[in-house]
């Protein structure tokens, strides 16, 4: 969690929606919050991306929305949304667990990565992609374009 991370949340909160924002870094640093205008923040959180247990998070995430889809606030539907290893996240939990209702994918890092899973997606997916982004390479973005090109429950944004 962070400062940019809260406000998307509530965000989302004030619009009415029941907005959770998980803390997936638990299980290597518990509360950790990074300002992400700050250079040693900054490389600090790639650390801990580079250390995440990816395989382990999305079991987190599928126990949050078990968790959250049990509370009487909840309609029983559930969205994720994602940026950077979040995103990356968001793609995972819904290629490997059915009842995502929906996903938003933003800079997902590393998710050519786990494309060979393309196939478990059911839930309508829109991703967005950086044509510049630093992270995702050219050949990355092709990858996921061409891989999420015949998937008919998913749409591909790429901004220049």
């Amino acid at each position: 969690m962070n400062a940019d991370t809260r406000k998307h949340r509530d965000e989302l909160a004030e619009q009415g929606y029941l907005a959770v924002a998980p803390d997936l870094h638990w299980r290597q640093e518990p509360g950790v919050d990074l300002n992400v205008t700050s250079q040693a923040d900054w490389d600090h959180g790639l650390r801990l991306y580079q250390a995440y247990d990816r395989d382990a998070g999305v079991k987190d995430i599928k126990d949050t929305i078990d968790a959250v889809r049990n509370l009487p606030e909840c309609n029983g539907k559930v969205a994720l949304l994602g940026y950077c290893l979040g995103a990356l996240m968001v793609f995972m939990t819904a290629a490997r667990n059915d009842g995502i209702d929906a996903a938003v994918w933003y800079h997902g890092a590393d998710t050519e990565k786990y494309l060979q899973e393309v196939d478990g997606l059911h839930a309508p997916i829109l991703m967005h992609l950086a044509e510049e982004d630093e992270f995702i390479s050219k050949a990355a973005e092709a990858e996921i374009k061409a891989a999420l090109a015949e998937k008919p429950n998913a749409t591909v944004y790429s901004y220049s």
